[in-house]
Formats: C-alpha cells, structure tokens, sequence
C-alpha cells in the first residue's frame, strides 16, 4: 500500500508529520558534524535498532549486492545499501529519496507496521542503490537519535566560540 494513503488509513499520518518535515531538510551541518568519529557515532546508534543486527544488513560495493525483489518473501528487519560517504548518511539519504520518489510501500507483518524502501542511482529504476524493510517506528528513532547528537555537537560548537 501507498506510504501516505496508509498512514492517513491508520491513524498515523500526524504522528509523521514532524517527520516527514524534518527528512526533507539539510543534515549533518558541517559546523557541527565536522568529522568522521560524530558521523560515526550516529552510525553506532543505527547498528543498536532492534533487529538491525549485523545478519540482517548489507553495506557492500554496488556490484557485490544481490538486492531483494520481493518484500512479501520477508518476515524481519532487513536492510541493503551501497557503499556512499558512510552508513549513517547513506541511511537518511536512502530514506528520503525512497519517500520522494515514491519508492516506498506500508505493510502489516507479524501485527508490527512496516516500511519496504527502494532507492535508485537514476530515474528509470534499473540501478538500485538501497532496499529497507524496516519497521515503520525506525523513522522516529532515526529522527530522535540524529536531533539528539546534533543538539550534542551544536552545544560543544557554542562552547568553543
């Protein structure tokens, strides 16, 4: 089912709509995320989401993933990207352009809300990039752990000038 349709079915759509805001804005501000071990940080956070263990995730060259074709065939979290600038931003962006482009579908498995997310390096869809079936509570996490750190990194920014 069609992400926003669904969510507006269940009840959910305003519970979102913070999310959806926030998703289309900048991240990781480089007067704030300025180097490699606070992006990795966030990554850390990622790793530590029920069911995102290291079985249930790929993060390999483009040519080495074979990406899953059917999300019907899935009963868990699982998640494949290739390799970008680093998982944690690989992992907003995938997101976003998955709900930009329309790439992203609501399911009910196990009585749990799931996303399946695609994303594409080009707009014909013949090079994928990502595939998420993530639950659905993942976007608040996401959202909750990035503001977090960057509240973290904007208060040492402020504490040095």
């Amino acid at each position: 089912m069609n992400l926003f349709k669904s969510l507006e079915n269940y009840g959910l759509m305003q519970h979102y709509i913070d999310f959806f805001d926030w998703i289309f804005t900048d991240k990781f501000d480089n007067s704030r995320w300025n180097n490699k071990n606070k992006i990795q940080c966030f990554t850390k956070r990622l790793y530590n989401y029920t069911g995102l263990e290291k079985k249930n995730r790929i993060y390999e060259a483009q040519n080495k993933i074979n990406f899953p074709d059917d999300a019907k065939k899935l009963s868990f979290t699982f998640v494949c990207m290739s390799k970008g600038d680093s998982f944690g931003r690989d992992w907003i962006r995938h997101i976003r352009n998955s709900i930009a482009h329309g790439h992203c579908v609501f399911h009910i498995c196990n009585g749990q809300y799931y996303l399946e997310m695609m994303d594409y390096s080009n707009n014909n869809c013949n090079r994928q990039t990502a595939y998420f079936f993530v639950p659905l509570t993942y976007l608040f996490q996401t959202k909750k752990d990035y503001d977090e750190l960057d509240r973290r990194w904007e208060k040492l920014t402020m504490r040095r000038d």
